[in-house]
């Protein structure tokens, strides 16, 4: 199994007489098994509610997909309005925008890994 650096793999006990497959996935709405409902959530855009394809962080320290964000601020700006957060209504003190290479990654791998669409 690769790892990654500072993380260790999390093994879970098989059950008795079990070949130590996986279990088959759920077939509920709910969060896969062993997968934290905030982390999950973390990894969503907070305009769009999907994972973010092209994270980035906002003056309001917040993470969203970019061209969410990019929407968002151009509605602003076309209305003669200064770009605020959209989850807060604060002034951005900036419009820039600073990739997030670490939720870019981590969605990334729960959806190769079928964890996440």
């Amino acid at each position: 199994m690769p790892t990654t650096p500072g993380l260790r793999p999390v093994s879970r006990p098989a059950a008795a007489g079990s070949s130590g497959a996986a279990p088959p996935a759920s077939s509920s709405s709910g969060p896969p098994a062993g997968l934290d409902p905030a982390l999950l959530e973390s990894l969503l855009c907070p305009i769009t509610a999907e994972p973010m394809q092209d994270p980035v962080v906002a003056a309001d320290g917040m993470t969203y997909e970019r061209a969410a964000i990019e929407g968002w601020i151009a509605r602003q700006r076309a209305a003669g309005q200064a770009p605020s957060s959209p989850l807060t209504g604060a002034p951005l003190a900036s419009a820039v925008l600073h990739p997030s290479h670490l939720v870019r990654s981590m969605v990334a791998s729960l959806q190769a890994a079928g964890l996440l669409r």
